[in-house]
């Protein structure tokens, strides 16, 4: 992560401010009216610019791999959550029976015809 403070940024809502603090996880911002922390680099994904081309390249690269973490992590727990309902894992707090259903009748039916 290249040194952001004092680059020029656009928000989405709050407009255009200064970055006055920055390390690998947030970014802070003096805005007219107030200062402003943000998760970094998620906050460069489409809520904030930067006004310098070249920090926004780097920064834009920051954000790609990022989510391409984050998407990696995703499918990881997918994987996992796969894995675990092939071989009769219950994970606590998921909705998902152990045992499919069979044994349905017309008692079980709750719904009305109108």
């Amino acid at each position: 992560m290249m040194n952001l403070e004092g680059y020029e940024v656009k928000h989405r809502a709050f407009g255009d401010g200064v970055i006055s603090r920055a390390d690998e996880k947030y970014v802070t911002v003096r805005f007219a009216n107030a200062e402003k922390t943000f998760v970094y680099p998620d906050a460069f994904n489409g809520f904030m610019t930067l006004t310098d081309a070249a920090a926004s390249e780097a920064v834009a690269a920051d954000v790609a791999a990022s989510l391409a973490a984050k998407n990696a992590e995703a499918e990881n727990r997918a994987r996992e959550r796969e894995m675990q309902m092939n071989h009769g894992i219950v994970i606590p707090g998921s909705r998902i029976p152990a045992e499919p259903r069979t044994d349905f009748s017309a008692e079980d039916d709750s719904s009305e015809e109108l």
